[in-house]
């Protein structure tokens, strides 16, 4: 419960925040409600993830679901390389690796070994 309440609040008053950035630095620009689409499906996104986590949390334990939720970056690689047609070098693909195996590394339950 306490979780869930934290991650309203934090994108309740992220979005008060922003809105007074936005209303002090906005553009000139003329912003089509079109344009809107994709940072609204980021941010429903980000609201489940967040949810997920915590629901998570009451069948798994924090040390178990911590290093799932930080594998998200896969997620943003795939995207990238699917709609921004961006591919990773060598460097870049060995640093994706290593970070996937420190997270699983991390992950492991060290009472089970």
């Amino acid at each position: 419960m306490w979780a869930t309440n934290t991650a309203f609040f934090y994108y309740l008053f992220s979005i008060v925040i922003a809105s007074g950035v936005w209303l002090m630095f906005r553009d000139k620009a003329p912003v089509s409600p079109t344009a809107l689409i994709w940072p609204l499906i980021i941010a429903i996104c980000l609201i489940l993830s967040v949810w997920f986590f915590n629901l998570s949390l009451l069948n798994i334990d924090v040390s178990a679901a911590s290093p799932i939720r930080a594998l998200f970056f896969i997620i943003t690689v795939a995207l990238a390389i699917v709609f921004a047609n961006e591919q990773p070098g060598p460097l870049g693909m060995a640093g994706i690796g290593l970070a996937i195996v420190a997270i699983i590394l991390i992950g492991i339950d060290q009472s089970t070994i």
